[in-house]
């Protein structure tokens, strides 16, 4: 460039609107899964948000919510006893703000 100036480099680039969703938000897979008794779910989000922690039915019925409140940024963690949900094959989807993602659960007897 003319005059000595240079471009700074940028290291902490976004290649695709995946990466961008995971470094905002991203939620682990529970664990363990297939589970009986209980299931541990852990996400992370980057900025204070509400976040919304539902399992639900294959067809889509709230079966029940885990967490409806505000979050502070960082790493969070949430144990679910399975002992008032019957054996089956369920979805768990977490919110925050205007992001989200669904993952599959089983429960075992």
């Amino acid at each position: 460039m003319a005059g000595g100036e240079s471009l700074p480099l940028i290291r902490d680039s976004v290649t695709s609107v995946e990466d961008f969703i995971h470094k905002r938000f991203y939620m682990n897979d529970c664990y363990p899964n297939p589970a009986a008794g209980s299931t541990t779910f852990s996400f992370h989000i980057n900025t204070a948000s509400h976040v919304e922690l539902k399992i639900m039915d294959l067809q889509g019925n709230l079966v029940k919510t885990l967490i409806n409140e505000r979050k502070a940024p960082g790493e969070h963690r949430v144990m679910l006893n399975l002992h008032s949900i019957r054996p089956g094959v369920y979805m768990y989807q977490i919110k925050a703000g205007i992001l989200k993602d669904t993952k599959k659960l089983v429960i075992l007897n």
